[in-house]
């Protein structure tokens, strides 16, 4: 699926009223914020991660590859890094600062609370907790002046199915960043 909203929204209607919070506000709150979390995260990740860890050769050669790949069938997400030229300081810098601007409104959103909406662990844990991984493999000091989710990091890592997919059991290829 393209799209992690609906692969949680499968999660949400399999698993029940435990990751699905029943006030309907709460529960389009976090449709909400799922959404923005992705929009702002996502990319942004994408395009550091990228440039980060590719030479200009190595990109060059990727957007030749892609090029050749018919429209539909292209990497979801990732075509817009692929596809576009050089990434800018400019662009770099606005990356960084959307993943900041969302790491803060995290930060706020669990001062005073141990999970991001409402009282209960619920898919925007899950969600977030995807991204702020791949935050933390690309973005080394995102976390220093936060302290509200390094905490929330480390309760959501030490749930028993999240443990057992960050430790490898069960067959689940998920690396955790260093």
């Amino acid at each position: 699926m393209p799209d992690s909203a609906y692969a949680l929204q499968y999660v949400g209607e399999a698993c029940g009223p435990d990751l699905v919070l029943p006030d309907p506000w709460r529960w389009y709150e976090v449709q909400a914020l799922i959404q923005r979390m992705d929009a702002a995260i996502g990319p942004s990740v994408n395009l550091l991660g990228w440039t980060g860890t590719t030479s200009a050769d190595e990109r060059a050669r990727h957007r030749a590859t892609l090029a050749a790949i018919p429209g539909r069938e292209k990497p979801a997400g990732w075509h817009a890094v692929w596809a576009d030229a050089e990434a800018s300081e400019d662009q770099i810098a606005n990356a960084r600062e959307r993943i900041g601007d969302m790491l803060d409104e995290l930060e706020a959103r669990l001062a005073g609370s141990e999970w991001l909406v409402g009282d209960s662990y619920s898919l925007a844990d899950i969600d977030a907790f995807a991204l702020v991984c791949a935050v933390r493999a690309v973005l080394a000091d995102g976390f220093d002046a936060r302290p509200g989710l390094g905490r929330w990091y480390d309760r959501v890592a030490a749930r028993g199915a999240v443990a057992r997919a960050l430790s490898g059991e069960e067959g689940v290829a998920f690396a955790a960043p260093a």
